[in-house]
């Protein structure tokens, strides 16, 4: 019988539910601290899945903002509204296949933005502060602000003003009036410069919160799931916070945001108490490596000698909290890769699409 060692770590607003300003994050972001001006700001989205981390639980607040990630980011933070279909998308460096096509139909389709011509929108060029900014302030309204014409503000006190291009000036005058744009301490407001992930994720922010989009922590949980992880013969339990329906698409997300791997899949079947995971091959599965890449928040001893493999610790995991929180004992993981991971290089250890997996990975698998 394993030794199981229960650890209690209450997330509530882990995953369905958005953390508040000043609020913990859930999220451990590698590459920033929480003393670090822009932690507040980028903490925010990315607990609110508006912008992500990198696969290594980095944010690289440094790099720049493509024009297609910008988009992207700012269709998240106004909600994800709907399109106008216009067929003014169908650019040719714009795909369905690409993660940020919805966000360009939505802004094209709402003169939100344009393409560099008539036929390409350019989404990997960096973009600058007044394109930016243009952008966001054509997009207040679906942030509940209208602009106004009582605001009259200039920009004339600022010593590079003659770089800002006409179609830019009501823009960048408006969000300055509004305190979204801000100048730098020695009078510039660099109208040129392109604009870095950090940037992205404050003036989303102070959008949100001018609009009063940001939850607060009155958006409390409706309801509490269990997340498991299983490592080393031991069982560590975890809260998570989720609205309305539970279903396993919540519950893997949240062992996603939980741990820092990526728990990803293409989709579920479930009948009954069966339940077909189909992952996707972005999934964290490294068959034969140790688990050294969890958020270190976590109370988890990973050094011991038979910790196993990253692969044996998602499977575990993801098995245990699917089959206790959606009460379905019979679990399966998809085999073949056309559903996404192909579990057939992993020779003894494949699993057959037609039985069902019941933990323990290695144990189970390697006879």
């Amino acid at each position: 019988m394993l030794k199981k060692k229960i650890i209690t770590l209450t997330l509530a607003l882990l995953m369905a539910v958005l953390i508040p300003a000043g609020a913990a994050s859930a999220a451990y972001i590698g590459d920033m601290r929480s003393n670090d001006w822009a932690y507040p700001y980028v903490s925010y989205m990315v607990d609110n899945n508006i912008m992500p981390l990198e696969d290594d639980g980095n944010f690289y607040g440094d790099t720049l903002t493509t024009r297609g990630e910008f988009v992207l980011y700012l269709w998240r933070a106004a909600g994800c509204p709907a399109a106008v279909t216009t067929g003014s998308t169908a650019f040719s460096d714009v795909y369905t296949s690409d993660i940020y096509y919805d966000a360009v139909e939505w802004a094209v389709g709402h003169n939100i933005t344009t393409g560099t011509s008539k036929t390409t929108f350019d989404p990997d060029l960096a973009l600058n502060r007044e394109q930016a900014f243009t952008f966001l302030w054509r997009a207040l309204p679906y942030f509940g602000v209208s602009a106004s014409a009582d605001w009259e503000y200039t920009l004339e006190n600022f010593k590079d003003v003659s770089y800002v291009h006409e179609w830019a000036s009501k823009p960048m005058s408006d969000l300055y009036y509004l305190g979204i744009v801000t100048g730098t301490d020695d009078g510039y407001l660099m109208p040129l410069q392109d604009v870095a992930r950090s940037a992205t994720a404050a003036i989303l922010y102070r959008t949100m919160d001018l609009g009063g989009s940001l939850r607060t922590e009155a958006d409390e949980p409706d309801n509490m799931a269990t997340l498991y992880l299983l490592a080393d013969g031991a069982e560590y339990q975890y809260e998570l916070g989720y609205t309305g329906k539970l279903t396993p698409d919540k519950l893997m997300d949240g062992l996603t945001d939980l741990t820092g791997l990526n728990f990803a899949y293409t989709h579920f079947d479930q009948v009954g108490d069966e339940l077909r995971v189909h992952w996707s091959d972005d999934a964290s599965f490294m068959p034969y490596a140790d688990i050294v890449y969890l958020n270190p928040y976590l109370d988890i001893d990973l050094y011991d000698d038979d910790m196993g493999s990253t692969m044996q610790f998602m499977l575990d995991s993801a098995w245990k909290t699917l089959s206790v929180n959606l009460d379905a004992p019979r679990i399966y993981f998809s085999d073949t890769s056309d559903d996404g991971l192909d579990f057939s290089d992993f020779i003894a250890w494949a699993i057959p699409g037609d039985e069902w997996y019941s933990g323990n990975f290695y144990d189970y698998y390697s006879n």
